[in-house]
């Protein structure tokens, strides 16, 4: 049988180092324990981190004011302020917020450029609820440029198609220098309403004025093109009117018809005009002649024609008279008769 070795007999200071080393054992798994919970409520008290997610959650926290309404789809929040004016509502301002957080604003359905100096506190994208409130506000009470609401201005755009180009590229391409906006019935600062206004293209929209600088330069545009449309209608009336001395060659197709159609205007206004005479006189100085007399008349008128005719020649105003009275004794209806217009002018020297 082997020899065994006492289980009691250990090494100098083994039961001290056995107890230290389980003493450190614990102390460090207690402060592994520790750390660890120190490190969960460090999470829980970091902020969440602002995401899109987190804005449809947080969302209705947005503080809007009066008019504004909010609608949301699964990329993107708009808040609108929609306004009343008479029976007529128009979303006149907005702030859009995509998917990945940055922001647009409309006014008027115009996009207005970040860049803006209203804009210049205000970071490109959105990264906490307080930045859209800051964004809204500022949109909010913002005066909107009124453009140039001039009736003049406005009749001239319209007549040009609602809009003045500037030139027009070999491809196609227009180039557009002003437009007319329309269907917004907005209200100015100063309390006027407005329907329709002319905005330059480069109209900034937002002003701390009754317009914006690009709208108020264009303005000058606008007046030499209304005075150069005036004196254009001018030159052209004096070409197409009925007592114009202006050569026929010198005439372009549309004066042309135009004086044609002012012509044919005149001549029946002044046919008119004699007929009413010519039937005023009848009734108050014309002799009615009874049915046996005026049968006797035109037979006596028929047996001496021949005689008339031989008496006086064809350029003759006598013969002409007689023909016309013969000619209108044997009409079955006076109303049928055309008078000779020398017999008509005739007729007026008499009177006047």
């Amino acid at each position: 049988m082997p020899f065994r070795t006492n289980k009691w007999a250990r090494p100098k200071k083994y039961y001290r180092k056995l107890h230290e080393r389980k003493k450190l054992e614990k102390l460090s798994t207690e402060d592994g324990i520790i750390n660890h919970q120190n490190k969960e409520d460090v999470c829980i008290r970091e902020p969440e981190p602002f995401t899109f997610s987190y804005l449809k959650q947080h969302v209705n926290e947005v503080s809007l004011p009066l008019s504004w309404s909010l609608l949301s789809s699964c990329s993107e929040f708009r808040f609108s302020k929609v306004e009343f004016i008479g029976d007529v509502s128009k979303v006149s301002r907005c702030v859009m917020v995509a998917g990945n957080l940055t922001w647009r604003v409309l006014i008027h359905g115009r996009d207005v450029t970040s860049g803006h100096d209203i804009f210049e506190h205000v970071p490109q994208t959105i990264t906490a609820l307080s930045v859209i409130t800051q964004l809204i506000t500022l949109v909010n009470t913002c005066n909107i440029c009124m453009g140039n609401t001039d009736q003049a201005f406005i009749d001239l755009v319209q007549s040009r198609g609602g809009e003045i180009v500037k030139s027009v590229s070999f491809a196609g391409e227009k180039e557009v220098s002003a437009y007319i906006e329309e269907d917004y019935n907005a209200k100015a600062e100063d309390g006027t309403i407005y329907n329709s206004t002319i905005r330059s293209v480069d109209c900034i929209l937002i002003t701390d004025r009754k317009r914006c600088c690009k709208c108020s330069s264009y303005r000058s545009n606008l007046r030499s093109l209304s005075s150069r449309r005036k004196s254009q209608g001018k030159e052209q009336n004096m070409c197409t009117d009925t007592n114009s001395k202006a050569n026929f060659r010198y005439l372009d197709k549309t004066q042309l018809h135009a004086r044609a159609t002012n012509l044919q205007r005149e001549r029946s206004n002044v046919k008119k005009s004699l007929d009413r005479i010519v039937k005023r006189l009848i009734s108050t100085e014309g002799i009615s002649v009874e049915k046996p007399l005026q049968s006797d008349l035109k037979t006596i008128m028929e047996v001496h024609s021949k005689d008339v005719t031989k008496a006086y020649s064809e350029d003759s105003f006598q013969r002409l008279f007689w023909e016309e009275q013969l000619r209108h004794a044997k009409c079955a209806d006076s109303r049928q008769m055309r008078w000779h217009p020398t017999i008509i002018r005739w007729c007026l020297s008499l009177r006047y």
